[in-house]
């Protein structure tokens, strides 16, 4: 098997995957069955633009924590071929953030019980102040990682 593709006038790769083919056809008297080569289909392609699209290479996609990469394809003469580029993972930060509000979210509660509690003069239910070194902990992450994605 064998990729073939060309990149359109909007930058986009399109491709197709040869291998060998059969076709049934009729001959004027009866249904026949031909095969179709891989070196037909590549001639066919090669006459219309197409070209050989090189393999992706797997060891260029690991990328480190908030970081994706951008693969992205180039006419190199006589093959397409690819660029890997390092990209911040502005939706997996952004996912990131979602989660860190949420658990925000649900200790609110233990805030409220606390105030409540302090202005009728009673004992607080919860240590306010490991409660607050949490919660900062988490919104100077969020602050951390929207910086992240201004950039």
């Amino acid at each position: 098997m064998k990729e073939y593709g060309y990149i359109n006038e909007s930058g986009y790769l399109r491709t197709k995957e040869i291998r060998v083919q059969t076709e049934k056809y009729y001959d004027g008297k009866e249904v026949k069955t031909r095969t179709i080569s891989i070196e037909e289909q590549e001639k066919l392609l090669k006459e219309k633009g197409w070209k050989e699209v090189e393999t992706i290479d797997n060891n260029q996609l690991n990328a480190p924590d908030g970081f994706s990469i951008r693969i992205i394809p180039y006419d190199a003469g006589d093959k397409i071929s690819f660029r890997y580029e390092k990209v911040i993972d502005r939706k997996g930060i952004r996912s990131e953030i979602a989660a860190l509000k949420d658990k925000l979210s649900e200790s609110d509660y233990k805030v409220i019980k606390c105030y409540e509690a302090s202005l009728i003069g009673k004992e607080l239910p919860y240590d306010i102040a490991s409660l607050y070194s949490e919660r900062q902990s988490i919104r100077d992450r969020i602050n951390d990682l929207e910086l992240k994605i201004q950039i």
